[in-house]
């Protein structure tokens, strides 16, 4: 199942290449993040996709790359959403709970070298989470992203962004790909 085995990594379908590693993991939430070197001629280790399960999702997985997205139920089932620019995806995730995505051109650019470039942003709001992922599609060679995430801390909450303390990750954080 998607992201339901707990210690194991999101299944991302189509299987992508790289190395996971948690951005968050907590009873309730997993947000992991896949990353790869940027191209052969810069062997800088990216971030080239999010996954994004757990109860707190009702079991579904937001699966988020630098050129799709895909909605997954629990079962397996995959939907493509926000596959042109400005547009919006909203679905109940638990009987009291909406998640609500949308991409648009908006946003804190989480990079400040990249200020001047277009920006395609996937935005993600349910319960108190917020995340903001920046898609940098410059050209076929340099496509990564940038995530922010914002949320409360969890008791017993790992990850490089579940410890509560702000901070930039660094290229060591994320381990280059084997």
């Amino acid at each position: 199942m998607y992201g339901k085995a707990v210690g194991e990594n999101i299944k991302f379908t189509p299987p992508l290449n790289g190395k996971s590693f948690w951005l968050v993991y907590s009873d309730t939430l997993f947000i992991q993040g896949v990353s790869d070197i940027l191209h052969e001629g810069d062997p800088i280790p990216v971030l080239k996709a999010v996954g994004i399960s757990g109860p707190m999702l009702g079991w579904h997985t937001l699966q988020i790359t630098t050129g799709e997205a895909m909605w997954v139920s629990p079962e397996g089932n995959m939907e493509s959403i926000l596959e042109k620019d400005m547009s919006v995806f909203q679905t109940a995730i638990t009987s009291t709970d909406t998640l609500e995505a949308k991409l648009d051109d908006t946003g804190d650019v989480l990079q400040p070298d990249r200020k001047d470039k277009e920006m395609h942003v996937v935005h993600v709001k349910f319960g108190s989470v917020e995340l903001q992922i920046d898609r940098w599609l410059d050209s076929d060679i340099e496509q990564f992203m940038n995530i922010k995430i914002t949320k409360t801390v969890e008791d017993g909450e790992t990850g490089i962004c579940g410890s509560g303390v702000v901070s930039q990750v660094t290229a060591d954080q994320v381990a280059r790909p084997e």
